[in-house]
């Protein structure tokens, strides 16, 4: 599929799979300083909570299906259609 494939978003991925991939990390380390600095258990629980929360918002986003594929490889998948 060219780059420029809007079902796809292409060769870098959909933008909002990116968000949520962004926010999914930048909990995960607001969570592992909040772990060094006390422990301070509301800030790594509050970040557990987002991180959690983005990941359920990845899922029916579709962020597993949201990579490159090669040329030779064909998805069965009728939602790639």
């Amino acid at each position: 599929m060219p780059d420029g494939d809007t079902r796809t978003g292409g060769h870098w991925g959909r933008p909002r799979v990116w968000v949520v991939v962004v926010l999914m990390i930048a909990a995960f380390l607001a969570g592992g300083v909040a772990l060094t600095l006390g422990p301070a258990w509301e800030w790594v629980l509050a970040a557990a909570v987002v991180f959690l929360l983005g990941g359920l918002a990845a899922v029916p986003m579709g962020v597993f299906r949201a990579s490159v594929h090669d040329e030779g490889r064909r998805s069965n998948d009728p939602r790639d259609l």
